[in-house]
């Protein structure tokens, strides 16, 4: 993300960036977890978004600390459709963030993939 949010609503790519994917039908998915880690310090925030019917996005999940080295999120029994994960730089400087989307069944083994 290249400009902080200043605590406003987000602007891709300026000040939020997407992460799209599938939660497939037929697995384990007992949880989704979703993690961020910041290369400098800065307050990033996380917003999990489920597709709708409407083609609508609706927030299933956030995650809003005040760490300024990470932020993370988990949705229980993640239902099958189309998400994403939507990071936002609420209050720092231009920053890259590395994010890690995995998925733990109901025995607690992280899937791999």
């Amino acid at each position: 993300m290249v400009a902080p949010g200043l605590g406003e609503v987000g602007v891709a790519p300026v000040t939020e960036a997407y992460v799209e994917f599938e939660v497939l039908d037929g697995f384990d998915n007992d949880r989704l977890d979703a993690f961020a880690t910041l290369t400098l310090p800065g307050d990033v925030d996380l917003d999990l978004q489920r597709a709708t019917a409407a083609g609508d996005w609706e927030t299933v999940a956030t995650g809003a600390s005040f760490a300024l080295d990470h932020e993370q999120l988990s949705l229980a029994r993640p239902a099958p459709g189309d998400y994403r994960l939507v990071v936002h730089n609420w209050a720092g400087p231009p920053n890259q963030v590395d994010v890690l989307i995995r998925f733990v069944n109901s025995a607690g083994e992280i899937g791999e993939g």
